[in-house]
Parts: C-alpha cells; sequence; structure tokens
C-alpha cells in the first residue's frame, strides 16, 4: 500500500496565515503539521507516499524533497477527485491517504483496522469515520455494518482519512469525490471504519488551538521568539515566533502568526498574520 498527504488547497479557513504558508506547514509545537501525517503514514508501514502541492506549491515542493516524498504539482487545482487522475503510476496500488491538516492520536491500531476492513468488505474506497457529536460543523454520514450507506445528515463525519483502490480511476470523472461516494454507496462499495482515539481538524482556528492545547499540555502555547511583555493578558492563546503582545494588550482565544497586538487593544477569536 502507498501514501498519499493533500496538501494543494488554499487554506481559507486559516488566513491570514496561509497568504505565508500552506496550512500543511503550519507549525505546531515544533513541527509542520505535515509531519504529523508523515509519521502517522510511515508507521503504518508505508514506504512510498506522494503530496500535492498547489498555493504556495514552492513551499512544498521543498518540504517533499526534504522528506523523500513522491511530489505532484498541480498547475491548477485539481480537487478532491481530480488529483487521482494525475498521478499516473504512482497509484497502481491501494493508497492511504490523509488531509494535510488532519491530525490522529491515541489509536494505533487504525490504519490496520482500517486497510483488514477494506479487504474484508471488498471496498473500493473506504473511509475512517468518527461519531458526529457537532451536527453544525461535519456533513453526516449514515454508517452501519462497516459501510457507509448515506451521506448528509447521519451520525458520522468523515475523519479526512480514507483507502482507496486504483479500480476507482475510470469512475473519477468530478473534480470532487462526493459524487463517486455516492456512486460506490450504490453499489455497495464504500466501507467504513471508526477512529477511537483523538482527532483534530488543524485546518480551522478553533482545531489548531485545541491541537496545541492537546500536544503541549498547555492552554496558551508561546513560541520561541515571540514578544511578550508584561502585563499583557493572553489566555487560550498561541502566539508564534513573529508575533509581538505588549503591555495591556489582550488575546483571547486566538492565534498570532506575526505581527504586534498593541497596549490597549482586546482581541478575541481571530486569526493575526
Amino acid at each position: 500500500m502507498k501514501g498519499f498527504i493533500l496538501a494543494a488547497g488554499f487554506g481559507t479557513r486559516l488566513l491570514p496565515i496561509t497568504h505565508h504558508v500552506p496550512k500543511v506547514l503550519v507549525e505546531l509545537a515544533g513541527q509542520p503539521l505535515a509531519d504529523y501525517s508523515l509519521r502517522m503514514l510511515r508507521e503504518a508501514g508505508i514506504g512510498e507516499i506522494g503530496i500535492n502541492a498547489h498555493h504556495l506549491a514552492e513551499q512544498i515542493v521543498s518540504y517533499g524533497k526534504s522528506r523523500n516524498l513522491s511530489v505532484f504539482r498541480e498547475t491548477e487545482i485539481l480537487g478532491t477527485g481530480g488529483y487521482l487522475s494525475a498521478l499516473g503510476s504512482f497509484f497502481n496500488e491501494d493508497m492511504l491517504t490523509v488531509n494535510g491538516d488532519a491530525l490522529f492520536f491515541g489509536d494505533g491500531a487504525f490504519t490496520r483496522r482500517l486497510r483488514e476492513r477494506h479487504k474484508a468488505g471488498s471496498n473500493l474506497i473506504t473511509l475512517l469515520l468518527m461519531p458526529r457529536l457537532d451536527k453544525s460543523d461535519a456533513t453526516g454520514l449514515d454508517f452501519s455494518r462497516g459501510r457507509v450507506t448515506g451521506l448528509g445528515s447521519g451520525n458520522f463525519f468523515f475523519t479526512g482519512c480514507q483507502i482507496l483502490s486504483p479500480e476507482i480511476l475510470p469512475m473519477v470523472k468530478h473534480s470532487s469525490i462526493v459524487p463517486l461516494y455516492r456512486e460506490l454507496i450504490a453499489a455497495g462499495k464504500l466501507g467504513g471504519e471508526v477512529f477511537q482515539g483523538d482527532w483534530f481538524d488543524c485546518g480551522t482556528r478553533k482545531g489548531l488551538l485545541a491541537a496545541h492545547r492537546f500536544v503541549t499540555g498547555k492552554d496558551t502555547f508561546i513560541y520561541p521568539g515571540a514578544t511578550v511583555e508584561p502585563g499583557a493578558e493572553i489566555d487560550r492563546s498561541v502566539v508564534y515566533g513573529g508575533g509581538i503582545v505588549r503591555s495591556g494588550a489582550e488575546l483571547i482565544d486566538s492565534i498570532l502568526m506575526k505581527g504586534e497586538v498593541a497596549s490597549g487593544t482586546r482581541i478575541e477569536g481571530e486569526i493575526l498574520a
């Protein structure tokens, strides 16, 4: 089985950070997000791993070369389904793919179970799912007895990790993979397995802050190189090395990548870069 990290997206939910850096290269506790995905794939025993690049592509190309990855540069963004047809001979066996901003902790056996589910069900795609507790955030999936049976309002959601079989290639007709999911549901070939650990969508402010709290054990994390003056109030926030928080400033539930929060200024629920 091969591996693939999806990294071509624009990262609009993390703007303005992603004006400067692709979301998969945003730092989390000293490592780019993509390193967490890469470690997960390698711990699953996968040797040959690819990554796609479009937005701020040169940064991802450089990252991929430094990690000995196969890099697929998209001159036009191809989408969650369209990129598959551009992989050529790379996609010649089952492929475990992961969104580069999705992080998984605490369920070390999930890749083995996902693979077993894929094979046992003779599936063409098998999705890694979690129970959908907050029904405002994610598209619901109906799931029963190892198969996804419907899209829209079910009690599970897709975590961004899946196994794809190359037999799907003639069926990929859209930039989005969702129409193919619907086709496979009708054919009984869309499998599912439930992740039983801690999962984070780091492509959002909320998710990136939560991941920092989980990984570092701290409600607020200040990176080396940041300037936080005495008298500044910082709560449930992250300040990266280029950030400055002046005395008398307040930074609440926010991310400061670079720039300055001036004295007397209150920032809450924002991303500054």
